[in-house]
């Protein structure tokens, strides 16, 4: 019977605990958190109703499945410490961002099982997207649970391991791309002479509104954004200063620049 563990309850931890209790993915009694804060752990077992504990290595020890969902540079002294309870008979799903599988072995000690998750703010709304790469031993039974958890708090992709530098820097980053934008919609829409709560609104519902038929309409962004682009219109007009300015290419240099730092701190 397969038992799984978190290993850190910040809010991407948190997450995904809430999602797996709200879709019921694992009975109560077959999930353990631990975390250093007694005030959270306290909070985490009175609205969850799960095992909480301050013991790293009980979690490691008892549960099939171990989801570390602590920060990247504390990622070495924590497998130190529970290396000893990890074997190729359960599954280390890693969310830290530039650590690699052969990083996390290193900290262990020994070549086990490994999971490597990059899942993206939305999921504390379940509205995420999670990029998930596996090593060759992994247990294919524990891989296919491993995919159900994520997809608990929204969509879920499997890649080799060598695009999750990219899927960081278009996914993990992209909600602060996104937020920059709709930060600079509305200081404009102030700028111009509207009331911050109505520019506000009116980016955000425009924000929404255009995910959510680029998702729905079959069609892609660039001819989507086409049909919004009359001739000589006032979108028109937006997107000539764009290109002036090099919008599109400074986009894609910052992208660039978010995937090769990702490799820089995963070693690559």
């Amino acid at each position: 019977m397969k038992k799984i563990g978190i290993i850190g309850c910040g809010n991407m931890g948190e997450a995904i605990l809430k999602g797996i209790v709200s879709e019921k993915l694992f009975s109560h009694k077959r999930i353990s958190v631990s975390d250093a804060d007694s005030t959270k752990l306290d909070r985490i077992k009175k609205v969850y109703n799960v095992n909480a504990t301050f013991n790293n290595s009980l979690v490691a020890k008892t549960c099939n499945i171990i989801i570390i969902a602590v920060k990247p540079q504390d990622m070495g002294e924590l497998l130190a410490g529970i290396s000893e309870y990890l074997n190729d008979k359960k599954l280390l799903v890693s969310i830290a961002a530039g650590i690699t599988t052969k990083k996390i072995n290193e900290f262990i000690g020994r070549d086990i099982p490994v999971a490597r998750a990059m899942p993206n703010m939305p999921a504390l709304i379940n509205m995420g997207f999670s990029a998930l790469s596996f090593s060759k031993s992994v247990d294919k039974g524990l891989a296919k649970s491993v995919v159900s958890i994520f997809g608990c708090i929204g969509d879920v992709v499997e890649v080799d391991e060598k695009d999750l530098d990219t899927i960081t820097a278009i996914s993990g980053s992209g909600p602060a791309y996104f937020f920059y934008l709709i930060e600079m919609l509305i200081k404009s829409g102030v700028k111009l002479g509207l009331k911050k709560e109505v520019a506000e609104r009116a980016a955000i519902k425009t924000a929404l509104g255009s995910a959510e038929l680029l998702s729905k309409f079959g069609e892609d962004a660039g001819r989507l954004r086409k049909k919004v682009t009359s001739e000589g219109g006032t979108t028109e007009a937006a997107f000539k200063a764009f290109k002036k300015s090099k919008l599109g290419p400074a986009i894609q240099k910052g992208i660039k620049a978010a995937r090769d730092r990702s490799k820089e701190l995963s070693g690559g």
